[in-house]
């Protein structure tokens, strides 16, 4: 682990003062290697980051399943009145 006897803020260092979201402070923290520094703030930004396109696919996922299950309902109902 790094040593804290520089404290890096937003304001501290120059390298965050670019900064225009979550995905170029994760890159800044990488570069000066402070993602090891503070492994928790680390993982809470690349959660933050993953997250969107987590629920995206499982909203997608959900959506086919029951698209899924309705053409199966519909071809269950449609064999038993043809019998």
């Amino acid at each position: 682990m790094g040593g804290f006897d520089k404290i890096y803020t937003r304001g501290s260092d120059k390298m965050f003062f670019n900064s225009k979201g979550l995905s170029d402070i994760a890159k800044v923290l990488v570069k000066l290697n402070l993602h090891q520094t503070w492994p928790l703030i680390y993982f809470l930004i690349k959660l933050t980051l993953i997250f969107p396109v987590v629920s995206a696919s499982v909203e997608q996922s959900c959506y086919v399943e029951r698209k899924i299950f309705t053409i199966i309902s519909n071809d269950i109902i449609i064999h038993r009145f043809n019998i």
